[in-house]
């Protein structure tokens, strides 16, 4: 599963200098459905939902998806309004 990589957790404490703990979001639910695949906690409390996104094999670059299936016009996840508040 992409959420156990062990590269993410030096990119979020590089990232974040509050940088205090995380987690992986596994279950379907409510947080999958909107976009949060993890959570990050500052060390004020504060939790940040980020949505992770990879692709395979390795790009310099990020590939927005319009449509999750375009032959059913399925909005992907840039044209939907998501609970994330930072996209990884």
């Amino acid at each position: 599963m992409h959420a156990d990589l062990p590269f993410w957790e030096p990119i979020y404490k590089q990232a974040l200098p509050t940088f205090a703990g995380l987690s992986a979001i596994r279950r379907d639910g409510w947080a999958q459905r909107g976009g949060i695949d993890r959570l990050i906690i500052l060390e004020s409390g504060k939790t940040l939902r980020i949505g992770e996104k990879l692709r395979e094999p390795d790009y310099p670059d990020i590939l927005p998806e319009y449509y999750s299936d375009r032959t059913r016009k399925v909005p992907g996840w840039i044209a939907k309004d998501l609970a994330c508040d930072y996209l990884a």
